[in-house]
């Protein structure tokens, strides 16, 4: 590695040492976290399969297609690619992180040697293994020919233009991806689209209907594709692989000037933005801002800003009435909390649209019985919702358990807001089954779903306190599941779910009885089970988590404090 560095006119000590250091931090990241791993693995899992499928499909089309195809899906998968890296940092998901060259521009390193140091960290990034079965693709159905040198390189510079670009959009919209708004608005975008999906691909259906595929007979993409840096490297393979080595390297050098003119803005912004003179960066204010005096009005949340939760919220305890109002406004204000509401209100809606518009149209007919199905839904959305309530306070976690508010009053308070929120959209799903149903069933099912929505909610309640894990409220990024330790991943991902599975069991097996021998008597039987059984295990739950949480407050303070990095 000496040597390489040596003939690369790079500095092989320091390359050596930026390396090194690059390693620990990634180690230091999964040491400190070791639930990442559980999140490592899973999203191994997940993804693998969706990547290797479409390196197989693609080393199949390069072998298979006729000409002059191949060269246009090389193209477009290694245009698609680039794009990805473009787009992934500014929707908040960092690709490549690599190590921060603001604070390395104050050794003596030359600009060669960070922006290798920058290309080289990446090895040791996860996505950037994600990339490596479509570059083996693009070998495969390639490189079996005297072509493959030009093969190599020209994958060698899309890895390179796609790490360069990515850090370009970065840094030059630093500023901008730093600030709240942008956050705020980014993550209700993105769930917006996330739960859209099946509106989406209904339409991108209707869209392909309506096309006529003799149109596309003469497109080639590749002639539009080969200007932008991805695209000439694909028309250097295409042209070294028929034997025309002149335009090859042409193409190759057109792509090596692109990669230097972009390394070279990269680097330039880069000194400007350490300088406070980057683009689209915050002009710092100079002014003070007088906070408003901390009043009892405006320090404490009030009923008076909830006029039909009055009759309710009076008749609460002092502290469960505080919890609750502070809840309902963190589920607002927070953007990662949004995200869990506007889904939640999304969803009802779209599984219906599902049912009516995805099996041959509105003439679809609803079962009265799928009224139930109202309870299992919010089982999931609660133990989705409420897991990890305590993590969700962030910072502010400290300041809540120095107040002398009963613990038991706090989870109980965190439960009635949430539940709040989970029962609005079932209360809408329930009314539309019971105007398409004409049938008692759906308010049947909406009843149950708040015994199984509290019996779910005892069991998250004291996971919270067993397996409380660190949640960062100010990222850019989202949020990953699988924080904290390996244990308390490993028990979020399993042994939860299993639980309440198990918790649940009785309502899941008195309703399908009751659905097995079409007796409606016994869903009325089973709702008054449903209630009195859920109300009193999270009576249970909230007494217990707060019996734990007396002998585990500083252990919980520890687990949930974000590590620096």
């Amino acid at each position: 590695m000496n040597r390489l560095f040596t003939r690369l006119g790079l500095d092989a000590t320091r390359q050596s040492a930026l390396l090194r250091v690059r390693a620990r931090l990634t180690l230091r990241t999964f040491m400190r976290q070791r639930g990442r791993i559980v999140g490592l693995i899973l999203t191994a899992l997940c993804f693998a399969p969706l990547i290797l499928g479409a390196a197989i499909g693609s080393a199949y089309g390069y072998l298979n297609l006729p000409d002059p195809w191949p060269a246009q899906l090389l193209g477009a998968v290694l245009v698609l690619l680039w794009l990805i890296w473009i787009v992934a940092p500014v929707l908040a998901f960092r690709l490549n992180e690599g190590l921060d060259l603001t604070r390395l521009l104050i050794y003596p390193l030359r600009s060669r040697d960070l922006v290798a140091s920058t290309l080289l960290g990446t090895l040791l990034d996860f996505p950037s293994y994600l990339a490596l079965p479509i570059f083996v693709a693009v070998l495969v159905g390639w490189g079996g020919s005297w072509a493959l040198p030009i093969v190599l390189v020209a994958l060698l510079l899309c890895y390179a233009h796609m790490v360069i670009i990515s850090q370009l959009v970065l840094t030059a919209s630093g500023g901008l991806l730093r600030s709240r708004r942008f956050r705020d608005v980014s993550i209700v975008i993105l769930s917006l689209l996330g739960s859209s999906c099946f509106f989406i691909n209904q339409g991108i259906q209707a869209l392909v209907r309506r096309m006529d595929p003799n149109r596309f007979i003469n497109f080639r993409p590749l002639d539009y594709l080969q200007w932008l840096p991805p695209g000439a490297a694909a028309r250097a393979i295409e042209r070294a692989t028929i034997g025309d080595w002149g335009a090859a390297l042409l193409w190759l050098l057109y792509t090596t000037v692109l990669l230097g003119l972009v390394s070279w803005l990269w680097w330039r912004l880069l000194l400007r933005v350490v300088t406070g003179e980057g683009f689209w960066q915050p002009t710092p204010r100079l002014e003070k801002s007088i906070a408003p005096p901390l009043t009892p009005r405006n320090a404490l949340p009030s009923s008076q800003s909830y006029p039909l939760l009055r009759p309710l919220l009076q008749r609460l305890p002092e502290g469960v009435r505080l919890i609750f109002l502070k809840e309902l406004k963190a589920m607002w204000r927070i953007p990662q909390r949004r995200i869990g509401l506007l889904q939640g209100l999304l969803m009802p809606i779209l599984l219906l649209a599902f049912l009516l518009f995805g099996r041959g149209g509105p003439s679809f007919r609803l079962t009265p019985w799928l009224g139930l199905g109202l309870a299992g839904y919010t089982i999931f959305t609660t133990w989705f919702t409420t897991l990890n309530m305590l993590g969700w306070e962030g910072k502010a976690l400290s300041m809540l358990l120095a107040t002398p508010v009963p613990r038991h009053q706090i989870f109980f308070g965190k439960g009635l807001a949430l539940m709040l929120i989970i029962a609005l959209p079932v209360t809408v799903a329930a009314l539309a089954f019971v105007g398409l149903t004409h049938s008692w069933l759906g308010i049947a099912g909406w009843l149950a779903s708040f015994g199984g929505s509290m019996a779910t909610m005892a069991v998250t309640t004291v996971a919270s306190v067993l397996f409380a894990s660190p949640i960062n409220l100010e990222s850019t990024s989202r949020q990953s599941a699988f924080s904290g330790g390996c244990v308390t991943a490993l028990a979020n991902t399993f042994l939860v779910p299993l639980a309440i599975g198990l918790v649940c069991l009785p309502l899941v097996a008195l309703f399908g009885l009751a659905f097995w021998w079409q007796l409606e008597w016994l869903v009325a039987l089973g709702v008054v089970f449903a209630l009195l059984y859920g109300g009193g295990l999270f009576w249970l739950g909230t007494r217990q988590a707060e019996r734990l949480m007396l002998s585990r407050e500083a252990e919980i303070l520890v687990a949930t404090n974000q590590a620096e990095t």
